[in-house]
């Protein structure tokens, strides 16, 4: 990527967060009863993963040596501590600042999403709750301690935590959503 394609991508990124970052808070003083009251299960969800996430860092981080894992099942799972400063597989390490703003305005979507019409299933909200929670459980890392704090090796994936597992069931969550609201339209559609 030459230097004049990356300073526009900068500037753009940096204009995209600067008015999310001025309209926020009018949204959320506005929209905050409305949007809770239509998507506490999306709240209740992310708060949930999000104090699990955290919780089992912490645990980690003081049960577990860097240096010396904890093998749970031999040649299939156990627990090491690992400082991700990358996204998943550890690619694009040292961009805090991307994975940053990324998780930032997702939250915002997935607030706005959850804020939508009641006649969404219960289902969605709990996948948008999962995305939520384990979008913040990545960032608060990424803020206070400048990575990501991985602790669960399976054998043949790269390390994780709880809050990839948020992301991942909450994806397929929403993957599973769009499937059934595909086949109901079709339903729908060859019932008229």
């Amino acid at each position: 990527m030459n230097l004049s394609k990356l300073a526009v991508f900068f500037s753009l990124n940096f204009i995209v967060i600067g008015i999310t970052v001025l309209i926020w808070p009018f949204f959320i003083i506005k929209n905050f009863p409305k949007a809770f009251k239509r998507g506490w299960l999306s709240w209740l969800t992310a708060f949930f993963m999000l104090i699990i996430d955290q919780w089992t860092k912490i645990i980690a981080v003081q049960k577990i040596s860097t240096y010396k894992p904890k093998v749970l099942i031999p040649d299939i799972f156990k627990l090491e501590i690992t400082k991700n400063k990358g996204a998943a597989f550890g690619i694009m390490e040292n961009y805090q600042w991307l994975f940053i703003s990324v998780a930032f305005i997702a939250i915002i979507i997935f607030f706005l999403l959850s804020a939508k019409p009641v006649k969404q299933m219960k289902l969605l909200y709990l996948g948008y709750g999962f995305l939520i929670g384990g979008a913040l459980g990545n960032l608060i890392d990424r803020i206070r301690v400048d990575y990501v704090i991985d602790f669960m090796h399976l054998n043949g994936f790269p390390v994780f935590n709880v809050a990839d597992l948020s992301i991942d069931a909450g994806l397929l969550i929403l993957f599973w959503y769009l499937l059934i609201g595909e086949r109901r339209k079709k339903n729908a559609s060859s019932i008229s």
